[in-house]
């Protein structure tokens, strides 16, 4: 499945809470690889996606879970409806000025006590690399498939801050080899088993984990009593 083998998707389920029968929403499903694993977790697991080709990949690949077409920065849900919310490599794609409303709506949707599992760009990483290309390091970098507007961690805490949400101090890096791709880990069995035994480790040295090509945040939206929370280990 493409992207089972990647970091984020190694780590990120192993830190969410207990979600059996909770109301999850993942934002920027694109072909349901998280709203799969929260649907077969027992979630009651939406994905959104403004792409209808992702959403109909999605479905065809199987699970029990609800896909909608929506922009996520106008979530077609009430307030408060979903008690976690997930955005694995998105937000770096939409620019930080959009990007605000879309924090905003995730706020708005999630309930108090909820906790947000977001991933962004590595502003750090990338500018390292532009540096080993004896090139400037820029705002924002144009691909063949989406631009990426990278971030530091300080930037990625403050926005999700300023729209109403709690990020916890510890940060998680994730994702070393840029081209480690589904096609490269079936390629190349034996290297992508030594290239996941590097990016586990990179991730636990404290000044080279910050040359990972994501990060991620987690956060709660504020309330008196939290019922649900990421593990211990986040």
């Amino acid at each position: 499945m493409i992207g089972s083998n990647n970091q984020d998707f190694r780590s990120i389920p192993a830190i969410w809470p207990d979600i059996e029968g909770r109301r999850v929403l993942d934002v920027g499903c694109g072909q349901g690889l998280y709203t799969r694993e929260l649907a077969r977790r027992g979630a009651v697991a939406v994905g959104v996606d403004f792409n209808v080709g992702a959403l109909r990949e999605a479905k065809r690949a199987g699970g029990h879970f609800h896909a909608v077409r929506a922009d996520a920065r106008y979530l077609p849900f009430r307030a408060d409806a979903f008690e976690m919310v997930v955005s694995i490599e998105v937000l770096s794609h939409i620019d930080p000025q959009i990007r605000q409303g879309v924090l905003a709506d995730i706020g708005r949707v999630l309930e108090a006590g909820g906790v947000a599992f977001v991933t962004l760009h590595n502003r750090w990483r990338l500018t390292f690399g532009q540096w080993l290309r004896l090139r400037r390091a820029r705002r924002v970098y144009h691909t063949a498939n989406l631009d990426v507007w990278p971030s530091v961690p300080e930037e990625g805490q403050l926005m999700v801050r300023d729209n109403g949400l709690d990020p916890a101090s510890t940060l998680r890096y994730l994702n070393y080899h840029s081209r480690f791709t589904y096609n490269f880990f079936v390629t190349y069995p034996k290297l992508s088993k030594l290239v996941i035994v590097a990016e586990d480790l990179l991730s636990r040295i404290p000044i080279l984990r910050r040359l990972a090509i994501t990060f991620l945040l987690i956060a709660n939206k504020p309330v008196n009593a939290t019922d649900i929370a990421p593990s211990a280990e986040a």
